[in-house]
């Protein structure tokens, strides 16, 4: 797989665009399935499936692949382990963070002001 990752790192642009379609479908359900083993629902593991490998097209993640790391299943393993990580952690923030935003004390301070009997 490494060696056919660093041709297409070299490759026209069409060409590139179908390698990179080809390791999606290939590595589309694997990563999917590993999200459900995680504990994901369906359709949350679908559409996280879907959003790591965007944002893996949108970083280049293929590309600045390295095959001196190793495997690129255990690259790619561990980086959706990441992906993960950081998909857990902004949601649980998401879940900290009032619906409506945070207001600030001063704002607070001069409605109290306003509402005030005098």
């Amino acid at each position: 797989m490494w060696t056919w990752l660093l041709e297409i790192q070299e490759a026209d642009e069409e060409t590139r665009r179908a390698a990179l379609d080809f390791l999606i479908r290939r590595y589309w359900k694997p990563v999917y399935l590993f999200i459900r083993r995680e504990g994901h629902a369906e359709e949350e593991a679908k559409d996280l499936a879907q959003a790591f490998f965007t944002v893996a097209l949108i970083r280049n993640l293929f590309g600045r692949a390295n095959p001196e790391i190793g495997r690129f299943r255990n690259f790619l393993l561990k980086s959706l382990k990441r992906f993960l990580a950081n998909a857990r952690r902004d949601a649980h923030a998401k879940k900290r963070q009032p619906e409506h935003g945070f207001v600030s004390i001063h704002e607070l301070s001069s409605q109290e002001q306003e509402t005030a009997p005098h």
